[in-house]
Formats: C-alpha cells, sequence, structure tokens
C-alpha cells in the first residue's frame, strides 16, 4: 500500500492554477450552496481542505491535521522546516482565509480547535489518507477535472507549480520552492 501511495505522489501532475484550480474551488462553493445538511457541512471541510492544500502546499499529515483556529482570526502561520532547521512563517492569502471563514460558518464545529477533515462519526479524529484521497478523486471527477493518479499530493505540486512560477521558473526559484515545500532535495522538487 505505502509503494502504490509514494508511486501516486511521482505520478500525479499539478493543476493548473487559473484554468483547473481556482475553478474547482469555484465549482465546490456551488455543490456546497445547493447541498443541505451533513452533506453541506462535509463538503465545507472538503473545500477548506483542498484549499488549503493548494494555497499553502502542506504535507498530507499536516494538512488533515489542520484545525479550525490555524486559520480563523490569523493571517499567518510558523512552521517548523526540518531540514533547514529554521521557522518559516507562512502568510495566508485572503481568498483562503475568506473561504475558511465561510465554510466555519456553515460547519458551525462545537470549538475551534477542532479538526476540519473529521473522519465520519468523530469529533477529534482526522478522515485517513486513504478516504480523502478517494473523496478528492470524486470531487475532481465531479468537477471534470481529468488527472492521473490524483491523491492530497496534487494540491502540493500545484502549489509548488505556483510558487516556482511566481519565483521565476529559475534555479534559484527552485531551491526556493524546495525549501518552502521542505523537500529532501531539489531533485525531488524537480
Amino acid at each position: 500500500m505505502a509503494k502504490t501511495q509514494k508511486r501516486n505522489q511521482h505520478t500525479c501532475k499539478p493543476l493548473k492554477w487559473d484554468e483547473e484550480f481556482t475553478p474547482f474551488l469555484d465549482q465546490l462553493s456551488i455543490l456546497i450552496h445547493e447541498a443541505e445538511g451533513k452533506r453541506k457541512i462535509r463538503l465545507a471541510r472538503y473545500q477548506s481542505i483542498i484549499a488549503i492544500g493548494g494555497y499553502l502546499g502542506l504535507k498530507p499529515t499536516d494538512l488533515l491535521g489542520s484545525l479550525w483556529s490555524d486559520f480563523i482570526d490569523k493571517g499567518l502561520k510558523d512552521v517548523y522546516n526540518y531540514n533547514t532547521q529554521n521557522n518559516l512563517r507562512l502568510y495566508y492569502p485572503k481568498r483562503l482565509l475568506k473561504l475558511i471563514s465561510s465554510n466555519y460558518q456553515i460547519v458551525k464545529p462545537p470549538a475551534s480547535t477542532q479538526i476540519i477533515m473529521l473522519a465520519p462519526n468523530q469529533t477529534s479524529k482526522s478522515i485517513s489518507l486513504i478516504a480523502f484521497n478517494k473523496a478528492l478523486k470524486k470531487l475532481l471527477q465531479h468537477s471534470g477535472i481529468d488527472t492521473k493518479s490524483p491523491s492530497s499530493e496534487i494540491l502540493r505540486k500545484t502549489f509548488g507549480l505556483r510558487l516556482f512560477r511566481i519565483l521565476g521558473s529559475d534555479e534559484h526559484a527552485l531551491y526556493v520552492t524546495s525549501e518552502i515545500l521542505n523537500n529532501s532535495s531539489v531533485t525531488y522538487t524537480k
């Protein structure tokens, strides 16, 4: 199983930001608006985690362990980079904060310290990575996005590619992107 997940990390391609990722978030907003009850809440949770993954590039365990309180009334987060042994400050984009705040109002968790992507019928346990990846695949397909082996890694790669392009698409941009993603080497980032 781990071997399959490892292979998928290398075969999935990032989503194109303007052509696929942001329209995907918009499509999820429409689904949330049209849904009712538990489905509406579940979709709001998924959209929040998908947005966090695409905007911040968090590793899957950090992504699925995200709390509402990490974002509500916050503008940044300090993350420790184990490779460089430095702190990294992540500033949250306004669109991400607005989306999470809106979904927080839909979900109405009992406490802001609750995990955003709860496992079904749980109050403090995150959904499994396998379950999240299956749901992500279905949501991507529903939105008409065809991608090979979709997993949470597609969100991280989407962030990485966007960052690389914003930074200038050169060797320095590759190094900085690798450091921000906390990858073990620049070779892995390529």
